[in-house]
């Protein structure tokens, strides 16, 4: 199964292909991950877990000079609980990540994400409001997507995004020939 056969199953009769992609793979923090909490998270685990550690050598031994199997026990079940938490932080955005595409056909964009049960997400290319990219030094980046088709007067704006895509001022300019062909206006789409 190739990388693009998940979207190309969901295209729907004469609707064409124009790009197809997935996030990065790997264990790298997007822009909003590094400015929020995941890192500072992640540097408060790794602090915590050699503060126990460091405890826990410091008290192995009583007042007498004699050996505390209950300190030893207890502190490596508080670093392994503290080892796990730390490997699900670092882990689970990589997890998810393996199982996300990304697609743009002539009429739409394609969001599949989930493990077990992906959920499909797509959105009219003449509902999406306003197209912002977040671009990378290595070139790499993400693209937020605007979608009105589900607002109502009391409900939020949609936000949708294609995360840690690849060359993304290429496919954000991609996206807006597509979004300009479809409401017929621009030049044919690559």
């Amino acid at each position: 199964m190739g990388d693009d056969e998940p979207i190309r199953q969901q295209l729907n009769a004469g609707e064409h292909l124009l790009w197809s992609g997935r996030p990065r793979q790997g264990i790298r923090p997007t822009f909003e991950e590094q400015a929020g909490g995941s890192i500072a998270f992640i540097a408060f685990m790794g602090v915590w877990l050699v503060m126990v550690a460091f405890s826990i050598l410091s008290n192995l031994r009583d007042i007498e000079g004699q050996f505390e199997p209950g300190v030893l026990i207890g502190g490596v079940g508080i670093l392994l609980v503290g080892g796990a938490i730390l490997a699900l932080a670092v882990s689970s955005d990589a997890v998810d990540r393996a199982h996300t595409f990304y697609g743009l056909t002539d009429t739409r964009i394609i969001q599949i994400t989930g493990v077990r049960r992906p959920s499909i997400r797509s959105c009219p290319l003449h509902y999406l409001q306003r197209i912002d990219v977040q671009v990378r030094d290595d070139g790499s980046g993400t693209i937020t997507f605007e979608d009105i088709s589900y607002t109502q007067w009391d409900t939020p704006v949609i936000l949708r995004s294609f995360d840690k895509v690849e060359n993304v001022q290429s496919v954000y300019d991609l996206i807006h020939r597509a979004k300009e062909q479809a409401h017929g206006q621009g030049t044919e789409v690559d």
